[in-house]
């Protein structure tokens, strides 16, 4: 209930407020010209996206998403995209365990030394125009979370809301909620059920 209320809300917050959306049938996106062009006060982007802002000459700042309401206790930053690491069928099993390690030891030292070098070096030094955006940067990655429904299975529920419900600017939030619930628990079922066949 808590999360359709949620929705309903940024749906009624962008309508008539000098919001833009774009006029793509697409379902995300949004114009990359009119930040750095000075056609936007503000922009939702990736953090990734913030690296293509380094040669503006206006003074920019960095904030996290915000809050919902005062009540919220923390910050959350979603992270999207990227890559699910698999591993093919064709795998003889004696190759397994060394395909685990070496998947292992990425995720391990890509977490200790390579993200926190692009933290350090690329986003608070390079992109960065002052103390309080690379505070800012540290508040974003320190609240970051990761969310299947728009990571694995954004097919069947993230881009079931944007087409249904933002674009369009819908109040039809339930009966979207209710026909993706169908269509996700299916997945989950037969994700879980192909997991514990291969043990």
């Amino acid at each position: 209930e808590k999360a359709t209320n949620v929705i309903q809300e940024i749906v009624h917050l962008n309508q008539g407020n000098q919001t833009y959306y774009n006029t793509y049938d697409d379902i995300g996106g949004y114009d990359y010209t009119l930040f750095p062009n000075r056609h936007a006060l503000f922009a939702a982007a990736y953090i990734n996206e913030v690296s293509m802002l380094r040669d503006m000459d206006d003074e920019i700042g960095i904030i996290p998403p915000p809050k919902f309401d005062e009540s919220q206790e923390n910050y959350y930053s979603l992270v999207e995209g990227g890559a699910v690491s698999v591993i093919p069928r064709t795998v003889s099993a004696e190759r397994l365990d060394n395909i685990g390690v070496l998947l292992n030891n990425y995720a391990y030292y890509s977490r200790i030394n390579v993200i926190p070098t692009y933290i350090d070096v690329i986003l608070k030094s390079k992109v960065s125009r002052d103390d309080d955006s690379a505070e800012m940067i540290d508040i974003i990655f320190n609240s970051s979370l990761n969310d299947l429904g728009t990571g694995v299975w954004s097919g069947t529920l993230k881009n079931n809301y944007t087409s249904s419900v933002f674009l369009p600017k819908s109040d039809d939030v339930a009966s979207v909620t209710a026909r993706v619930e169908k269509l996700i628990t299916k997945q989950i079922e037969d994700f879980n059920n192909t997991a514990s066949s291969m043990d």
